[in-house]
């Protein structure tokens, strides 16, 4: 994901960050899930990849959240994890919401 982020391979890139989400959802050993998961996210990521086109920096910054994830999946607690997770997904709702839905102008 690294490599393809620095090297601005968009396709690449989100190859690696669906198989990481895809990874995590197996993890999760909940097959009702995963295959919940497969159904939504997937077009919904479609959509977002064909709508998103951003700086570099930003893949950057989303491929080192990711690595900040897989590095503390055996170090932390259950409920640490969970709190990792909140605050992840509540950076990339921001994200999201910003780039898609833009406030006013100034």
């Amino acid at each position: 994901m690294r490599q393809a982020a620095e090297a601005l391979n968009l396709d690449q890139f989100y190859e690696s960050d669906l198989a990481f989400h895809r990874k995590l959802w197996a993890m999760s050993g909940n097959r009702y899930l995963d295959e919940c998961l497969e159904r939504l996210v997937v077009p919904l990521f479609a959509f977002f990849v064909m709508k998103n086109r951003r700086e570099r920096e930003s893949y950057l910054a989303s491929t080192a959240a990711h690595e900040k994830i897989v590095e503390a999946l055996p170090q932390l607690s259950k409920a640490k994890l969970r709190s990792l997770m909140r605050d992840s997904l509540a950076d990339w709702k921001t994200e999201v919401l910003d780039e898609l839905l833009p406030g006013e102008p100034a």
